[in-house]
């Protein structure tokens, strides 16, 4: 029999509980008929409903996932862009920018380069890199 705690959590309007010796075992995780995920975290079993993510396909959101995914092969395969060349220095002036913020200089490259790149809740597919920060 599943005992269950006085305890409750309240996680996005729904109710989990502690729970010891799920389904008359030791220990339980994964889905169960798809309606319950049993899972551990910390050492502590919980059971919650299982949801299905969404994933809007809307215009902006496949404009901003371009962007993403432009800036970040931009970054990896170190491109020029522009004007812009994104080499060992460029990379090592953001990692140098970023380190009191307690960032990563990839970090920093992406959030600069959405800042830049998204005007008005678009993304035209020209990625423009922002300019090597100066340290």
């Amino acid at each position: 029999m599943v005992e269950i705690l006085l305890t409750f959590l309240y996680f996005k309007k729904n109710i989990m509980a502690k729970i010891r010796g799920p389904l008359h075992s030791d220990s339980a995780s994964g889905k169960f008929a798809d309606a319950l995920v049993f899972a551990t975290n910390k050492g502590v079993a919980y059971c919650r409903q299982l949801v299905t993510p969404k994933n809007p396909k809307s215009v902006g959101q496949i404009a901003i996932r371009l962007l993403i995914s432009d800036a970040s092969k931009a970054w990896k395969d170190g491109a020029t862009v522009g004007a812009v060349v994104i080499d060992a220095g460029y990379k090592l002036a953001f990692d140098t920018l970023a380190l009191p913020m307690q960032m990563s200089g990839f970090a920093l490259y992406m959030k600069e380069s959405v800042t830049l790149n998204w005007i008005t809740d678009t993304y035209n597919g020209t990625l423009v890199a922002p300019a090597e920060p100066t340290v």
